[in-house]
């Protein structure tokens, strides 16, 4: 068990070095330029040149974008700072962005098109890009060890990726 652990630990940290190495390759210049990404508003690109988003979020956008086009329909600067359910949304501390079309799939809740398997995909991994908010129309990863994604209702027409701190 102990084994199990460090070899764990080992490739979470290994990930995260790897992501590192993909913010520092994925300027905001580069990012907002992507021609996979399709920014739905004047305002994201601040966020995004400006130092808005968190290293995490940027890296996993440029990620995303490496395999898929996306639009991105919300970000810090166009996002309640609270939740529906009144708490902080981690969109005000620019850890999260909801995506509403994927490989020009709208993301309207299936797990059978583009979004919805890369919702899946995304919401699965074990590195430092998972999330830990993964929030769509249908849990993207129901095992016991999904701890970050969950289905809601008012997230049929988007998918929410956030990271908490």
């Amino acid at each position: 068990a102990y084994y199990t652990e460090v070899m764990h630990w080992a490739s979470v940290y290994r990930a995260s070095s790897e992501a590192s190495a993909a913010i520092t390759s994925a300027t905001a210049q580069q990012l907002v330029a992507h021609p996979n990404i399709t920014w739905q508003g004047p305002c994201q690109r601040t966020d995004v040149l400006t130092g808005q988003l968190d290293p995490i979020v940027m890296t996993a956008l440029a990620t995303i974008a490496a395999r898929h086009r996306i639009v991105v329909t919300s970000l810090k600067c166009d996002h309640s700072r609270y939740t529906t359910s009144g708490n902080l949304s981690n969109h005000g501390a620019g850890r999260a962005v909801d995506i509403g079309q994927v490989d020009n799939d709208l993301c309207y809740g299936s797990p059978f098109d583009a979004c919805g398997r890369l919702v899946s995909s995304f919401s699965q991994r074990r590195d430092a890009l998972m999330p830990t908010e993964s929030i769509y129309c249908f849990d993207p990863d129901p095992s016991p060890s999904g701890t970050g994604s969950w289905a809601a209702a008012d997230h049929c027409d988007h998918w929410h990726l956030g990271y908490k701190p």
